[in-house]
């Protein structure tokens, strides 16, 4: 007997292979355990087979409500007698019904080695569909299983390196979820694990994306070393690490001009707070001279002379210790940021003014 129907579920479709007996059973979460073989299949042309419980030796258990992680295993099982033999199709928005895990410790070997593709293929799903972060997760779980299989091998043996370099695609593809999410330290940390790891290999993707992580957070040095090793390791890369050079050295230079900018208006600011202070000292002084008006003439000289010595010994005083509290410091900044750029032209005539205005300042 043939059927095919949808169930109550978006995405998902059924086909009654072979009738079951008695009526739809009636489960309450925990209280029952399913036992039941299943296969999952790809939907593609060839029906690649992807799991089967027969090879596994034993059928599947679940307790209803306990052990699965998608919701849509236990609909898909109980829509099911006692007997019956169907098959289901599920929509990636429902998901893989072979997405279910037990905790790694309760798996087998052989059963974590199958559930790494499973891993691998939601995560790539969730990459086209946007969702980086629930990717990264996926691909980190199969990472932590292939290392839990890894870590019962003998370091050099050839399952230990073939072990190693599954783990490669499923790390770079973690670390482009995170360049994707802007978690470029996060990126930087697991490409520069995986490079130290695997140096042999000629991981030219990894430096890649190291590269790009570099130059997202404005280390230009890094970036330009890992641009280069990829060049290096792949030719036919070549004009596309120059294209990505030239964007680096631009955006270099936005940042420079965005420093540069920066410091000068605060030095211009502090500059012009300092020019209404002079002016409002000075407008105290002349009330205070205005004052003094009515004293004798000679008192007045004399005090006038006094005003006049001590307001030009502010005057030969003040300006230099300012400039040392406000301009020297950021003009030193913006130094460094002129020679970080390779501006060194400009760094010697900038500091060469610099010393000439404070001479009796240790610069």
């Amino acid at each position: 007997m043939e059927e095919t129907y949808l169930l109550n579920l978006p995405g998902v479709r059924k086909k009654i292979l072979a009738g079951g007996t008695a009526a739809l059973p009636h489960f309450a979460p925990g209280t029952k355990v399913l036992v039941f073989h299943f296969q999952t299949l790809l939907d593609n042309f060839e029906r690649t087979i992807i799991d089967d419980s027969r090879l596994a030796g034993r059928p599947a258990e679940i307790f209803f409500g306990k052990m699965f992680k998608m919701e849509v295993w236990e609909t898909l099982l109980g829509s099911m007698r006692v007997g019956e033999v169907a098959e289901f199709w599920c929509d990636a928005i429902v998901g893989d019904p072979m997405s279910y895990q037990r905790e790694s410790w309760m798996m087998e070997k052989d059963e974590k080695l199958q559930t790494v593709p499973i891993f691998h293929m939601q995560g790539n799903l969730l990459v086209k569909q946007r969702q980086y972060r629930e990717a990264a997760s996926k691909y980190k779980e199969a990472v932590l299983l292939l290392k839990t299989v890894q870590s019962r091998e003998m370091p050099g043996d050839i399952d230990y390196n073939n072990l190693g370099r599954m783990i490669i695609p499923l790390e770079l593809n973690y670390c482009q979820c995170m360049l994707e999410l802007e978690e470029y330290y996060e990126a930087i940390e697991h490409t520069t694990e995986l490079l130290e790891k695997h140096k042999g290999n000629n991981c030219v993707k990894g430096y890649y994306k190291r590269a790009k992580a570099h130059a997202a957070v404005w280390n230009e040095k890094e970036a330009r070393r890992d641009f280069n090793m990829v060049a290096h390791l792949d030719i036919t890369l070549a004009s596309l690490i120059g294209r990505e050079l030239k964007a680096l050295s631009e955006s270099m230079k936005e940042k420079y001009w965005e420093e540069k900018e920066k410091y000068w208006n605060k030095l211009e600011k502090k500059k012009n707070n300092n020019t209404e202070e002079e002016i409002h000292d000075k407008d105290e002084e002349e009330e205070e001279e205005g004052d003094n008006g009515k004293q004798e003439d000679s008192e007045s000289v004399t005090t006038e002379s006094e005003d006049e010595v001590g307001e030009e010994k502010d005057k030969a005083a003040s300006p230099p210790i300012l400039c040392a509290e406000v301009c020297l410091p950021l003009t030193l900044n913006l130094s460094q940021c002129m020679l970080e750029l390779k501006q060194h032209q400009q760094v010697v005539e900038l500091n060469n003014k610099l010393l000439k205005k404070h001479k009796g300042i240790i610069c």
